[in-house]
């Protein structure tokens, strides 16, 4: 049966060139297993079914910060399966076109655990968040314990050889593969604004970039889609100069990114006491400071937060700004909605 999945997978590859190569196929076919993180199949002729456990198999860490002195409680890594669809023969836009990221899962890795886009709750970048958010490995769990990466995870934790070769470690939804090098054939590619390129000009090879240079790994895993997903889900951080996806469904709930602030659009928090990761810590000796950066933060009026509409590529560049831009747009939602209903029905217009 192995084998005939094998000889079936190789001849849709060559008969359209396109899409996951041949042997990136391979690679992701050979881990299949009952024990695998990671197995793919064919669900039908235009699409591949990969369904990963979630559960990260390298060390994590004892504590994610919540902030300079404290630890996000229960910040505890749990299996979360997932499955997604990804098309066989992916879409891509064009040079000028670069589709937003949605909040949530946007691609996996070859180590069966899930890659969020760049942005945290509030549309903060996550070069952003406070020192320690991320382990060594470069990714943190969800307050639901789903562990995720937003950056360059650290090769070695995922099992790829240090031998300064492109490998791949992982595949977008939108069915585009993803590498831990910037080089092909030996030279050094230039990337484009999604941090990914074309191999040879050719854009059915197209594949995206998350470098981890040296010790640091701050370059995010995806900052834009190229391709559009099988399911897409529209982006409630909509960045300026990206475009929505194409026939977006909208998620409930809002955006509330993994690892933040959940429920409400822009990922403030929709009850009190909840901070990125999870209850708010209750304070202690050595731990004085619970209180999330940038949770104070003066106010704007509505005329100036109507003003904008869009988020700033890249995400907002601190917590602060991130909750002003999601306190005032909810807060000046509310009040349109009243004095629409006052015109309405009541003629105070």
């Amino acid at each position: 049966m192995k084998m005939l999945l094998n000889i079936a997978l190789l001849l849709l590859v060559t008969q359209t060139c396109q899409g996951l190569t041949t042997d990136e196929l391979n690679q992701l076919y050979d881990m299949n297993g009952p024990n695998s993180p990671l197995n793919i199949s064919i669900l039908s002729y235009y699409s591949y079914q990969i369904r990963i456990t979630g559960m990260p198999s390298h060390v994590t860490s004892d504590c994610y910060n919540v902030s300079a002195t404290c630890c996000r409680p229960n910040a505890t890594p749990r299996p979360s399966p997932k499955m997604i669809v990804i098309p066989r023969i992916p879409t891509y836009s064009s040079d000028a076109i670069s589709y937003c990221t949605p909040m949530g899962l946007i691609g996996v890795t070859i180590d069966g655990t899930a890659i969020y886009n760049h942005l945290e709750s509030g549309c903060v970048d996550v070069n952003f968040m406070p020192d320690g958010s991320f382990d060594e490995c470069n990714g943190h769990p969800s307050p639901t314990g789903e562990y995720h990466f937003h950056r360059a995870p650290k090769p070695s934790c995922l099992g790829v050889p240090n031998d300064e070769q492109p490998h791949m470690i992982g595949v977008a939804l939108d069915g585009f593969a993803i590498y831990d090098s910037d080089t092909y054939n030996g030279v050094r590619q230039t990337l484009d604004e999604c941090g990914g390129f074309k191999p040879d000009g050719d854009a059915t090879k197209y594949r995206y970039v998350s470098l981890y240079t040296g010790t640091t790994g701050t370059d995010h895993v995806i900052n834009c889609l190229k391709g559009i997903p099988v399911q897409p889900k529209c982006c409630t951080c909509l960045e300026c100069g990206r475009q929505q996806l194409p026939d977006c469904v909208a998620r409930r709930g809002g955006s509330g990114g993994p690892g933040g602030y959940p429920g409400r659009p822009g990922g403030y928090p929709s009850r009190p006491g909840r901070y990125p990761g999870g209850p708010r810590p209750s304070t202690s000796p050595g731990q004085q400071n619970c209180e999330m950066p940038g949770s104070n933060f003066q106010q704007l009026d509505c005329n100036t937060c109507r003003q904008q509409t869009c988020v700033p590529t890249g995400g907002y560049r601190s917590m602060s700004d991130g909750l002003k831009y999601a306190e005032c747009k909810r807060r000046c939602r509310r009040s349109y909605n009243y004095q629409s209903i006052l015109c309405r029905f009541f003629g105070r217009c």
